[in-house]
């Protein structure tokens, strides 16, 4: 006597490979297509990065000629309207533009969707049928 799979074990098994392989392929093919728009998103958001990075390169230049010509018109005033309380709330103000910084970061760690069990549908479809 043969010791195997029944006619329906063995096709109930031909019909759980097909499903296996093309239940793999179309979450093969769903990973690409969230790859794919996950690096166009990342693309979009690198973008907008670059363009708020010009505009704080613009803020900075901006600061830096404002600083400067507080500091020089405080420094051109009288050592007793700098002591007063004028001149306290000016330095004040002069202080705030000088020691003010913009810093942005962005960190994107992957655009890969990593999946395991490819082998599953080959291992599953190489089990024996019978000795």
């Amino acid at each position: 006597m043969a010791f195997k799979l029944t006619k329906e074990e063995q096709a109930n098994k031909i019909r759980l490979q097909n499903d296996l392989k093309e239940s793999w392929a179309n979450l093969d093919d769903v990973r690409n297509g969230a790859e794919t728009r996950i690096r166009e998103a990342i693309e979009e958001v690198e973008a907008a990065v670059g363009i708020f990075e010009a505009a704080i390169e613009a803020a900075e230049a901006f600061r830096d000629e404002v600083a400067t010509r507080l500091r020089e018109e405080w420094d051109g005033k009288s050592e007793g309207w700098q002591e007063g309380d004028s001149g306290q709330e000016a330095s004040t103000l002069v202080e705030e533009w000088e020691n003010v910084a913009f810093e942005a970061r962005m960190e994107i760690n992957s655009a890969e969707i990593n999946l395991e069990g490819e082998d599953i549908p080959e291992t599953f479809e190489n089990l024996p049928a019978g000795v």
